[in-house]
């Protein structure tokens, strides 16, 4: 970190994971004689080492364009590090487990009512209690939940063609609603004009070089 740098953790619900961390914070901050903080706070879907690398990049560029800002060289620039719990049962989060939108309540009540298979639905009240501290029950339990999902219907080279595409030739076709192409003429292969026998107008290259054979189309 090129500027001095401290972390602050936070739980799911917006308080602060450890005290300690807070008081180093404001001791890096008198220690250091920090006049500028600058609090920096991730997004969604950011676990811990993301965000240190997000924070990093940050204050190595602004540390690159600092001697191009005038009186920015003689700012005492300390940084505070926000991490959170932005992932939902991520193996490394930020306030000491996994972020969960429900309460372990809520969550074993959606399952009791969602569930129809009553040994899936066991199984996954039982993880919900160790979801917030251990991984292996997340992962268990999402195995769990993709058990209970219906089988992607896939077709392959082998299958049979008309089983593929009979479907699609039994459907009904619809008319265009598209008017059809008008009649065009067509150059001739020795770049002779083509027009019909009928036509009046005179040929500008002379009576040799016109054919009066008949239009053809595209």
């Amino acid at each position: 970190m090129t500027f001095p740098y401290q972390e602050v953790e936070l739980e799911k619900d917006g308080s602060v994971h450890d005290r300690r961390q807070v008081d180093a914070a404001l001791t890096m901050l008198e220690e250091e004689h920090v006049g500028d903080v600058l609090l920096l706070v991730h997004g969604w879907n950011n676990d811990v080492p993301a965000a240190r690398r997000m924070y990093d990049r940050l204050m190595t560029s602004l540390e690159g364009v600092r001697p191009q800002v005038d009186g920015a060289g003689d700012l005492r620039i300390g940084v505070v590090g926000v991490l959170w719990p932005s992932i939902r049962w991520a193996d490394d989060v930020a306030g000491g487990g996994a972020s969960a939108a429900e309460s372990a309540a809520a969550l074993q009540a959606d399952i009791a009512d969602r569930v129809e298979d009553p040994a899936a639905a066991a199984r996954l009240e039982a993880l919900v209690p160790r979801l917030r501290d251990s991984a292996p029950a997340r992962a268990e339990y999402l195995q769990v939940l993709r058990a209970l999902l219906p089988p992607s219907r896939t077709w392959t080279t082998t299958t049979p063609f008309r089983r593929r595409c009979a479907p699609r030739l039994r459907t009904p076709t619809r008319p265009s609603p598209w008017p059809r192409a008008p009649r065009t003429w067509r150059t001739h292969p020795w770049r002779a004009a083509v027009r019909p026998a009928s036509a009046s107008a005179p040929c500008s290259r002379g009576r040799a070089s016109c054919s009066t054979r008949s239009p053809t189309t595209r």
